[in-house]
């Protein structure tokens, strides 16, 4: 086992040295080192593998085809802080303001582009950081927004939004399950 550590701990350090020597001492023990020692044989160790870091590749001129590489290159934050997760809306009337965060804002070229329940919106129009939606009736929903380039790629993207519309009965209007309680 020490044997191993040791064997380790060299080639660890094989990039420093330039020259390492093996030798067996009287008693059976194998020892290193990088100064020769008289009837030490020289070990020829290989190069040590290295990689390169994703940014030192990008810097590099690395593939920038990547989605998460374009992402990093024009936009730093997308969000959608309204509606929140797990929100449960009432009495909207079918209309919902969607309101996002994004850094840098929009870019020329670029578009927004938003996915309600696994649909997208056709011909949203995105006004200092919100977006209205109708039709939006009772039940959970989902909420995804994509920033996508003039050759539709898509450069950044969301986590999915899940949302919660709910309605108040006519048919029961104080029954507390269905009515939102009031803030005190």
């Amino acid at each position: 086992m020490n044997k191993f550590i040791l064997l380790t701990l060299l080639l660890c350090f094989s990039a420093a040295a330039s020259e390492v020597y093996r030798w067996v001492d009287e008693n059976g023990q194998v020892h290193y080192s990088d100064t020769p020692i008289e009837g030490a044989e020289q070990v020829i160790l290989p190069k040590a593998q290295t990689f390169k870091s994703s940014q030192t590749a990008r810097r590099a001129g690395g593939d920038e085809s990547k989605p998460e590489q374009i992402a990093e290159k024009y936009y730093q934050r997308l969000l959608i802080t309204s509606p929140t997760q797990e929100e449960a809306l009432w009495n909207i009337e079918g209309i919902l303001k969607v309101t996002i965060e994004m850094s840098p804002r929009l870019m020329p070229g670029h578009r927004l582009k938003l996915i309600y329940d696994d649909q997208p919106l056709e011909n949203i129009i995105f006004t200092q950081g919100s977006v209205q939606m109708t039709a939006v009736h009772r039940g959970t929903h989902t909420l995804v927004a994509e920033v996508i380039d003039a050759n539709g790629r898509r450069l950044i993207r969301t986590n999915p939004r899940i949302f919660h519309v709910r309605q108040t009965s006519i048919a029961n209007p104080v029954n507390p399950i269905t009515r939102p309680r009031p803030t005190p």
